[in-house]
Formats: C-alpha cells, sequence, structure tokens
C-alpha cells in the first residue's frame, strides 16, 4: 500500500539535495576561475531556491516533534525570520567580500556553506539585537 507521507518524507530532501547539488555545479562551472557570482539565474529569485525553500518549509511543516529544546529553537527563530531575512542581505555585503579575497575556484565548494552559515549567524545575532527593540516599538502602537 502507497504511503504518501512516508513518500514526502523522502522525496522532498532527495529533491532538495539534488537542487543544492545541480545548482552548486552550475554555479561552480559558471564561476569559471572568476569572482564568485550566482550562476545561471542567480539569487533568491532562482528556480532551484525557490524549489528547495518549500521543500524546506513542507518538511518543517510536516515535522512532529516532542523533544522541547527543538520546540524552543524552532519558536525562537520563527519569531525572528523576517528581521533575519532582512539582516540577511547587510550580513552578505559584510561577509561575502570578505570571502572574495580567499575564495578561489579549487576551494569554491568547502567555503561555501561557511559563508552561508556565516551569513545566518551573522543575521542572527543582528536578529537578537533588533528584535527587542522592535518589540519595544510595537508595543507603543498597540491599542489597548
Amino acid at each position: 500500500k502507497f504511503n504518501a507521507g512516508k513518500a514526502v518524507k523522502i522525496l522532498l530532501p532527495v529533491i532538495i539535495m539534488g537542487t543544492a547539488i545541480i545548482k552548486a555545479v552550475i554555479t561552480y562551472v559558471t564561476a569559471a576561475g572568476k569572482t564568485f557570482s550566482d550562476g545561471l539565474g542567480g539569487g533568491y529569485s532562482d528556480f532551484g531556491v525557490a524549489l528547495m525553500t518549500v521543500c524546506i518549509f513542507l518538511l518543517l511543516y510536516k515535522a512532529n516533534t516532542e523533544k522541547e529544546a527543538i520546540k524552543k529553537i524552532a519558536s525562537h527563530i520563527s519569531k525572528r525570520c523576517l528581521i533575519i531575512y532582512l539582516m540577511s542581505y547587510i550580513a552578505d555585503q559584510l561577509v561575502y567580500p570578505l570571502f572574495n579575497k580567499i575564495m578561489k575556484p579549487d576551494n569554491y565548494l568547502w567555503l561555501f556553506p561557511v559563508c552561508v552559515i556565516m551569513v545566518f549567524l551573522f543575521s542572527l545575532i543582528m536578529s537578537e539585537i533588533l528584535y527587542p527593540i522592535i518589540a519595544r516599538i510595537k508595543n507603543l502602537f498597540a491599542t489597548k
């Protein structure tokens, strides 16, 4: 008997990994020794990025965890998602120029994940600073 729930839990990670590998190869090949670029399509409007994002959110939507620590972390980050997203542009502008100085075609593949993690962490730190400020401003305008 076909179980759609199990199929989705297997298929979505395969789609994510496959798309990530294809995008990485395309980006690596199209960079061809030049400064890092987004490659074909590029950026967050790229079809591959959109596909991976939808798959990740579907997996998170389907996730069923009883572990309190995971629930707390997910809740904490989800409250700051918009700020993290908005701050990621600033983090990109700070992190990538530093890495472009040391990135060469032979180390793109291992440095790129480091860049992504650094951008996320920097954006998360900025969101931790901004979240309480925004919450106070929001409370000023809240109707009682």
